[in-house]
């Protein structure tokens, strides 16, 4: 999933076919503004994390996933080409129940996670010895 999905990966993919430099936040506002290019890049991508949500889903059939990091930026157009997915994929995220969101954290989930975690673990009670 890192190696077709992964932020390097989409904006590796996204410089090769529009032949200049971007950044997360470029290309996803090309995304948003309906930049074919952009959207057939990101869509690629979004088609091997639908494979693996569904994967997960089934596995352990969460009531919630939550989608953050630099792809919330994709907005409206992540989470329609995911369901759309969904659908191609006969995955029925409604009859499940399963809600997909954007993290509340956005492009910063997957820092404050780790920063969170490393805190917790710095504060335990047997590291404080």
């Amino acid at each position: 999933l890192e190696v077709f999905a992964s932020e390097h990966a989409i904006l590796e993919a996204a410089q090769m076919q529009k032949k200049e430099k971007l950044t997360a936040q470029t290309l996803f506002a090309a995304v948003r503004e309906g930049d074919t290019i952009a959207q057939k890049t990101v869509g690629k991508a979004l088609d091997y994390l639908a494979i693996a949500v569904v994967n997960v889903a089934e596995l352990f059939n969460p009531e919630l996933i939550v989608l953050g990091g630099n792809i919330v930026q994709g907005g409206d157009f992540v989470i329609q080409h995911l369901s759309k997915r969904f659908e191609e994929l006969d995955f029925d995220f409604l009859n499940r129940e399963i809600k997909l969101k954007f993290s509340k954290l956005g492009i910063y989930a997957g820092p404050l996670g780790a920063a969170n975690f490393a805190l917790g673990k710095a504060f335990e009670p047997s590291t404080l010895r």
